[in-house]
């Protein structure tokens, strides 16, 4: 398993990133803030939390602006006096 050189801090990033995955994922369903210390398992969660409540924004942007257009689409018809 740690038969080349680098290998054991592979092994130790990538069990860093699995575990500040999982509580940024908890930190965000709870709606909880992600911690603000500076050691790399605290950065890393930081960041895995700004991915997600990127992704929560851009979702809910892409849904305002769908619902814009459904608006703009029905006035629009209003207007021209078809029916609905």
């Amino acid at each position: 398993m740690l038969d080349r050189p680098g290998a054991l801090e592979d092994e130790i990033a990538a069990f860093i990133v699995e575990r500040a995955t999982d509580h940024a994922r908890d930190l965000f369903q709870n709606e909880q803030a992600a911690p603000t210390g500076d050691d790399l398992y605290s950065r890393a969660v930081r960041g895995i939390h700004a991915k997600l409540v990127a992704a929560k924004a851009a979702a809910e942007q892409a849904e305002r602006m769908r619902q814009a257009v459904e608006t703009d689409d029905m006035l629009r018809r209003l207007k021209e006096g078809q029916e609905l």
